[in-house]
């Protein structure tokens, strides 16, 4: 069963490259045409192959251990099976009809033969097995992988999108087909929407590499009406020119289910702002910044932004020079110092840096998260000691500054862990139990 459910799935996979491979060969032609390509509802054909299989192999796995080679009564075998079919056909049925899941009559019975699997492994183990852990490696696996089918069916049959489009004015379908509008979320950087349960911020986002990190607050109101923060995923993007870009989930894991949260969209010119962006020590990487203003101010000037004004207080050296080298290799490095003051009296002291080095000069800025001002010291004029200064803005909220995303609640995704955790456990139970048998 598992051999021609492996040989289904490397066939469908396939399809694509053995139209490309026959498609022109003389009779082969109708067989495999040169433009077929994978099914859109790939999932639904998936399914009506490999659900019949995984039905047989769970009433494999749940009858499997009571036959016995040759001595087998019938009588016997079923009145050993017939408690735990029972039980399971009626536990389906029930919570088939209160929880409203396994609607279709294939998820029933591939969840009746499941829960079967795991009811005859457990009965097997309690009234044939009796403790002796080296006859129970066997059952231990059949439950764990009883539990995996339960739980992908359970997880991903039932999963539900909480992400929806709430910005009316905007279409994303438009964008693109796969963009649809009740599964996916339009998030401005700053914005904070209503989501399911939570309400979630697009908070910040960073560069490691190759990769581009999303902040995402998940945000609840609180008694007396105000937000918290619950928690924050960070979906990942990682950058590849060669192959494509590629979206990597952040996950919450919660007792009973998984919030599943990965990016559909983030704007290439914001991806490649970003990446060009990653060497600035000084700031935020992934702000977009506009030229204010660029002057030659001396100590003492003061310079007015929309959002707050720049007193200059001087520059200063951050180490002796030494007088014994010639020009061309001595390195000055020097430190300014700028006093922020906003329109509600507030200050902040940002201090920018700048090295001559061999007549050249190296600019590394500095930047106030709170008015959104970044300085950048261009040139010294020695002689009328001056310096020059660029101020640059913050642009807040940018055209391209925001990402699209999904977000799908998997509910009773541990029973699927859980029956890894018990399949890998009784697999090295039976493993152990036959190094003991040869060697005693």
């Amino acid at each position: 069963v598992l051999l021609l459910s492996a040989f289904q799935i490397s066939i469908e996979t396939s399809l694509p490259a053995l139209g490309k491979a026959f498609g022109q060969v003389p009779g082969l032609g109708s067989l495999f045409p040169s433009n077929i390509t994978s099914s859109s509802e790939a999932i639904e054909i998936y399914n009506a192959w490999q659900i019949p299989f995984g039905f047989l192999v769970a009433l494999l796995m749940a009858v499997g251990q009571f036959f016995r080679y040759r001595e087998t009564e019938w009588k016997v075998w079923l009145r050993n099976i017939a408690f735990a079919f029972v039980f399971s056909l009626t536990a389906s049925f029930l919570i088939s009809q209160f929880t409203g899941m396994f609607s279709r009559p294939f998820y029933f019975l591939l969840f009746f033969a499941s829960l079967f699997a795991i009811t005859a492994n457990l009965h097997y183990l309690i009234a044939f097995v009796k403790g002796k852990w080296r006859f129970a490696g066997p059952s231990v696996a059949h439950i764990g992988f009883a539990l995996i089918m339960a739980g992908a069916l359970i997880s991903a049959g039932h999963k539900k999108v909480i992400s929806e489009n709430t910005a009316k004015s905007v279409n994303l379908e438009a964008l693109s087909k796969d963009f649809k509008n009740n599964e996916n979320i339009l998030l401005h950087k700053g914005d904070t929407l209503p989501m399911g349960e939570y309400h979630i911020t697009y908070r910040a986002d960073s560069v490691s590499g190759i990769n581009l990190f999303f902040a995402v607050d998940y945000l609840k109101k609180n008694a007396s009406g105000e937000f918290t923060k619950a928690f924050t995923l960070y979906p990942v993007l990682q950058t590849n020119p060669r192959f494509g870009n590629v979206a990597e989930p952040s996950t919450k894991h919660f007792l009973g289910r998984d919030l599943y949260t990965h990016l559909t969209f983030v704007d290439p010119e914001k991806v490649n702002r970003l990446l060009a962006g990653d060497s600035l020590p000084a700031e935020n990487a992934t702000d977009r910044f506009r030229e204010i203003m660029h002057y030659e101010i001396a100590d003492g000037d003061t310079l007015y932004a929309t959002n707050c004004y720049i007193v200059y207080m001087g520059l200063k050296s951050l180490a002796p020079i030494d007088t014994n080298l010639s020009a061309d290799k001595v390195r000055l490095d020097l430190q300014g110092t700028f006093i922020i003051s906003d329109l509600k009296g507030n200050q902040f002291e940002v201090k920018p840096l700048i090295s001559v080095v061999n007549n050249a000069y190296e600019s590394y800025p500095a930047f106030n998260e709170e008015t959104g001002v970044k300085i950048e010291l261009v040139s010294i004029n020695a002689e009328a000691r001056k310096v020059e200064v660029s101020v640059l803005q913050k642009e807040e909220n940018g055209g391209n500054d925001f990402i699209i995303m999904k977000a799908i609640v998997f509910p009773g995704i541990n029973f699927l862990w859980l029956g890894c955790i018990l399949m890998v456990i009784g697999t090295g139970m039976a493993v152990l139990a036959r190094i003991f048998r040869r060697t005693s």
